[in-house]
């Protein structure tokens, strides 16, 4: 399963519950209507549609994800020397991998061929 179908799967489960709590409400008497179904539940449904769509789409159609946990990271527009630690560290990472890569296929020296 996909990202994005977890995502969605996540979302209908939500939906699938508030419908049944609302129509559970109305088998034992309560006066609900859709309205007041929808505005206990909207601010949950959005938080999941801003969290879980849009980071199911990067991890379905990305080769490569980076993580970055750091109170600067939280900023929408970290400082430069952030994103040069950032950026340095994804490639020190990445030649490390591909050359473990290279190795493994049999080629002669994998560190060489991954600088």
């Amino acid at each position: 399963m996909s990202g994005r179908d977890n995502a969605i799967e996540k979302t209908r489960v939500y939906l699938e519950n508030m419908v049944g709590l609302g129509f559970a409400a109305q088998s034992a008497g309560m006066p609900v209507n859709a309205n007041d179904v929808v505005n206990s539940t909207i601010d949950k449904i959005v938080e999941i549609a801003e969290q879980s769509f849009p980071l199911a789409k990067v991890m379905d159609e990305s080769d490569i994800i980076l993580h970055a946990e750091d109170p600067g990271a939280a900023q929408h527009l970290p400082t430069l020397s952030a994103f040069n630690w950032l950026s340095t560290t994804a490639q020190g990472n990445i030649r490390r991998l591909s050359g473990a890569m290279f190795d493994l296929c049999g080629a002669v020296d994998g560190t060489r061929l991954s600088r």
